[in-house]
């Protein structure tokens, strides 16, 4: 059997405004695009190079979005047979709002997310024990998620966590405590960090060694090897386009140089030449580099060896 990642997630339709000026945006949108953080992912892990599975839902009554998101996935090399076409759910729908900088800000309207049960996990079982790492973010219901991280955690799955919405998690609840203990590695924003741990990363970070990985924007991102802080520069742009899809970016690389055999360190740098790749092209998913692309540039950029 070959090895997979499986990525538990929502798939969306992104309709993206852009910024006119002092912070009008255009009423009509300038794309509408395939999404959802988990579709993200599994196309950044597949793009990568590694074999994908997205078990997810999607509408059975919105059948023309339903179909360009499924022929988005397959065309990206991404296994679909474990969408369930529902027809009683509407499809999720994000408001991506470009800024002239390349910022973006997001406004969701969830629909088949909301609807994942833990039926799921049991119709499932079998899969996500012969997956190698599970994927996963915050967005379905609490229960659900609960349910998957230990049914993970009992079986010897790794589990990488993205907490977003990171108000589902609070250091100080224990439910949410045993969840974070149960994840192999967590990636996260700087303010997903604070609100999650209540403390700067420089210090939460030391408390989950190879575990918390924090972006924290022009500054790179930070995570603790066990004996010292390590910091992994960003890569400067010159020409930001459009920053969304930049973190599933970074992590669909790490997760798949993880597959590949490379260091978290190795791993990680892949996935910050990646991110820095998408924050140049419009959209989330058309803008994530393919293996070769992301070879090239590391090998133009980086000519030096990268040590694990």
């Amino acid at each position: 059997m070959k090895k997979y990642a499986l990525v538990i997630g929502g798939c969306s339709l992104d309709i993206t405004y852009e910024e006119i000026e002092n912070g009008k945006f255009k009423t009509k949108p300038s794309r509408s695009t395939p999404g959802g953080k988990g579709a993200n992912q599994a196309v950044a892990i597949a793009r990568a190079g590694q074999n994908v599975k997205m078990l997810s839902m999607l509408s059975g009554k919105d059948t023309e979005n339903t179909e360009t998101i499924l022929n988005n996935l397959k065309d990206n090399g991404v296994d679909t047979s474990l969408i369930e076409i529902d027809e009683n759910i509407g499809n999720d729908i994000s408001e991506v709002y470009v800024s002239k900088n390349g910022d973006n800000d997001i406004v969701r309207h969830n629909g088949a997310i909301n609807s994942f049960t833990t039926k799921m996990i049991e119709v499932n079982e079998e899969t996500i024990k012969n997956a190698e790492f599970v994927v996963i973010q915050m967005k379905a219901p609490k229960d659900f998620t609960l349910k998957l991280v230990d049914f993970c955690f009992k079986n010897n799955v790794k589990v990488v966590l993205t907490p977003c919405p990171a108000d589902k998690l609070n250091i100080k609840n224990e439910e949410d405590k045993n969840l974070i203990d149960k994840v192999t590695f967590i990636t996260c924003n700087e303010s997903e960090c604070l609100k999650i741990f209540g403390e700067v990363p420089e210090k939460v970070v030391t408390k989950y060694p190879n575990k918390l990985i924090v972006t924290l924007g022009s500054l790179g991102l930070i995570y603790f090897n066990g004996k010292e802080i390590i910091n992994i520069p960003a890569i400067f742009v010159e020409n930001v386009v459009d920053t969304t899809g930049a973190g599933d970016t970074l992590c669909g690389n790490f997760v798949a140089g993880l597959m590949s055999g490379k260091s978290i360190k190795e791993s990680l740098i892949r996935g910050t030449f990646a991110s820095s790749l998408k924050v140049q092209k419009e959209s989330a998913q058309l803008g994530m580099p393919t293996k070769k692309q992301l070879d090239s540039y590391i090998k133009k950029y980086a000519p030096l060896e990268i040590k694990k």
